[in-house]
């Protein structure tokens, strides 16, 4: 009401964040709830900041392309660009945490939830239209029911198709916890000068402008020092091994910048999928070399699936390879 007190959704959301911890600890290393607040900050807090730089971007090139003022330019209201900021706002608060957990993000999100998050909301809301309306008449429900299936149809074939384009996903190596944090420092200081763009200070405070200038300048400064951090230092071998279930597997990353795998477990047992994951936690796209000890499926069973998702350079087969069923048909394959 006209007496209450508004809270904006970013004060909405760390009142929620606050309450949930103080029920729950633990919650702050929940990966759901990380990703949760951080894809709720992006569209309380960040998306506005940039569907405002959008505008001013679009009022300037509105006034490039007309010659008009640009104080007596109005901000354009373009179609979609509320979507395309809400989710370039979410898609830069989670990136660092898809990278650190599933070791993969997707740029195809920015145009995929302009797409099919206005389909999935049309299925929903006709999905409860049509449930009420069977409760009352059968016959209507499983009419409305029929445009639910065409638009879940449409749903489904478009993320099909999205999912299909080249470098729709992109695989990332496992951020560390300074970059994570030097991500998330030089996100704060652009959109800082983003909204001080769009917001200026008021003239009685203007001997303060230059301290957010110093600040911002100082967090660029310790940002780009921790991002160039893994660059600068000396690369060592590593050797990490892991299991794959009745066997072992190792990757090995020498300081010279060869890759390889020893052995890749079997195929059942999620042998793949966990030779998978820790080739892309560890950022690893292309392999020099894989070698496999000996012809038995516990340990070579997976090669397959990791050839169709991994470049392979040089597969390392034993000597007696012909007389193993297994090994020689990978051999074929290769």
């Amino acid at each position: 009401g006209q007496g209450g007190i508004k809270i904006s959704g970013a004060r909405r959301l760390v009142l929620a964040a606050i309450t949930l911890l103080l029920v729950n600890p633990l919650l702050l290393w929940d990966v759901g709830f990380q990703l949760s607040f951080f894809a709720t900050a992006g569209i309380f807090i960040v998306g506005p900041v940039l569907l405002a730089a959008l505008r001013i971007a679009a009022q300037k090139l509105s006034t490039l392309r007309r010659g008009i003022s640009a104080k007596s330019a109005i901000p354009p209201r373009l179609p979609g660009t509320g979507a395309i900021a809400c989710s370039l706002g979410v898609f830069l608060t989670v990136l660092p945490l898809n990278a650190r957990y599933f070791n993969c993000v997707a740029p195809i999100a920015l145009i995929s939830n302009i797409i099919v998050v206005p389909l999935a909301s049309a299925a929903l809301y006709l999905g409860l239209i049509a449930a009420l309306a069977g409760i009352l008449f059968l016959p209507a429900g499983l009419w409305l029911n029929s445009g639910t299936m065409v638009l879940l149809k449409a749903l489904e074939s478009s993320a099909g198709a999205l999912a299909r384009i080249p470098g729709g996903m992109m695989v990332l190596a496992a951020p560390d916890f300074l970059m994570t944090v030097s991500y998330y420092a030089i996100l704060v200081c652009v959109l800082y000068a983003l909204y001080r763009k769009i917001k200026p200070l008021p003239a009685e405070v203007v001997w303060r402008k230059h301290t957010p200038k110093r600040l911002l300048m100082a967090a660029l400064a310790v940002s780009a020092v921790l991002v160039v951090r893994p660059v600068l230092a000396i690369s060592k071998t590593k050797v990490v091994v892991v299991d794959v279930g009745q066997g072992c597997a190792a990757l090995i990353q020498c300081s010279s910048g060869v890759t390889g795998l020893i052995d890749c477990g079997p195929v059942k047992s999620n042998g793949a999928s966990i030779i998978a994951n820790l080739l892309r936690h560890y950022g690893v796209r292309n392999l020099d070399f894989i070698m496999i000890s000996h012809g038995h499926a516990d340990h070579c069973g997976a090669m397959p699936a990791l050839m169709d998702e991994f470049g392979i350079k040089k597969i390392i087969l034993p000597s007696d390879y012909r007389q193993r069923p297994v090994l020689k048909q990978l051999a074929n394959d290769a």
